[in-house]
C-alpha cells in the first residue's frame, strides 16, 4: 500500500511543481538522465548478480517483441479501413506496441508483488523493450518520416546506453561472490528509480480537450490495444508456455503497462504526429495505474 501512495503522491508532486513555475522546463529531462545514469543502474547491479537466468526469466523477454509485432500488423490493418495517415500511423505504432516497463512497471510491481519482480522486470525492460525500442522502434521511425538512421547508428545507441553497459557487467559479476553490503547500498540507490520518473512523468501531464476530440478514433485504438488487448494475448499466449507463476504475472502486467516515453520522444525526433504522442502518453499513464491493479487482482 504504501509503495502504491508514492506512485500517485510521486505523479500529483509532478504536476504541482510544473504548475508552481518555480523549476525550469528541462526538469523532467534532468530527472530522467538521473533515472538513466543512476537509479536504474542501480537496480540493476541489486538484482541482476544473483539471477537465476533459467527459461522463467529468459522467456519473458520475449513480450515486447511480441506485443510490438502483434500491435503493429493490428494498426496496419486497422489504418486501413480508418484511413489513418502516414505520420499518425508511425507514432501509433510506436506508442501503442512499447510499454514503459521501467519508468512506470517498476514502481508498480514493487507496490503490488515485491522487490523480487524486479528479477524478471528488469530481463523484460533491458533485453525485450530497450531493444525493441532501438531496433524495431528505430527502424520503424525512420520508415514513417524522412529521416534516415544506419544500422551502425542504432547499434551504438544500443551499446553504449548506460543501462545496457550496466547490465552487462552485472551479468559477469554473477561468476563473483558480491558482499550483502554493496547489494543493499546498490538498492537503496534503486528506490529512488520510482519516485524520480514518476515526478517527471507528472511533470509532463497535459490534457487538452481540443486535441483528445481531434484524435478520439485513433488514441482510443492505440490504448484499447496498449492496455487491454496486449496484455490479456501475453496472459494467454505465455500461460501455454513452461515459465513459473510469478514470472507470468509479472510480464502479464508488464505488457498492460502505459505507452513508452522514450518511444514518444523518438517519435517526435523524427517528425511524426506529436499531437498523439501526447496524448498517447499524458492519457495512457493515469489510466494504465488504474488498470495495472486491476489486472493483478484478475491475474494473482
Amino acid at each position: 500500500m504504501l509503495n502504491f501512495l508514492i506512485i500517485v503522491v510521486s505523479l500529483v508532486l509532478g504536476v504541482l511543481l510544473r504548475k508552481s513555475g518555480k523549476l525550469p522546463d528541462s526538469t523532467p529531462n534532468l530527472l530522467n538522465r538521473y533515472v538513466i545514469w543512476v537509479a536504474l543502474p542501480a537496480a540493476i547491479l541489486a538484482t541482476v548478480p544473483t539471477l537465476d537466468l533459467d527459461s522463467s526469466h529468459l522467456i519473458p523477454a520475449t513480450m515486447p517483441w511480441f506485443v510490438f509485432i502483434v500491435g503493429f500488423m493490428v494498426f496496419w490493418v486497422a489504418s486501413r479501413s480508418m484511413d489513418i495517415e502516414k505520420r499518425t500511423l508511425g507514432a501509433l505504432l510506436l506508442t501503442g506496441t512499447l510499454g514503459n516497463t521501467s519508468f512506470v512497471g517498476f514502481p508498480m510491481l514493487r507496490a503490488l508483488i515485491g522487490e523480487e519482480a524486479l528479477k524478471t522486470a528488469i530481463m523484460i525492460d533491458q533485453a525485450g523493450s530497450f531493444l525493441v525500442v532501438s531496433s524495431l522502434g528505430l527502424i520503424t521511425a525512420n520508415v514513417f518520416s524522412h529521416h534516415e538512421t544506419s544500422i551502425k547508428e542504432i547499434l551504438k545507441r544500443i551499446v553504449t546506453f548506460p543501462p545496457f553497459i550496466v547490465l552487462i557487467v552485472a551479468l559477469l559479476l554473477r561468476s563473483v561472490d558480491v558482499s550483502d553490503g554493496i547489494t543493499s547500498f546498490f538498492r537503496t540507490i534503486s528506490y529512488s528509480l520510482g519516485p524520480a520518473a514518476l515526478i517527471a512523468v507528472g511533470y509532463q501531464l497535459r490534457f487538452n480537450k481540443a486535441l483528445l476530440k481531434k484524435k478520439s478514433g485513433v488514441l482510443t485504438l492505440g490504448l484499447t490495444y496498449k492496455l487491454l488487448i496486449a496484455p490479456a494475448l501475453v496472459a494467454f499466449c505465455y500461460l501455454l508456455l513452461a515459465i513459473e507463476s510469478q514470472a507470468w504475472l509479472v510480464t502479464s502486467l508488464e505488457a498492460a503497462m502505459p505507452p513508452m516515453i522514450t518511444a514518444a520522444i523518438i517519435a517526435n525526433e523524427h517528425g511524426l504526429d506529436e499531437e498523439l504522442t501526447s496524448l498517447m502518453v499524458g492519457i495512457g499513464i493515469p489510466i494504465s495505474i488504474a488498470l495495472v491493479p486491476l489486472w493483478w487482482l484478475l491475474l494473482r
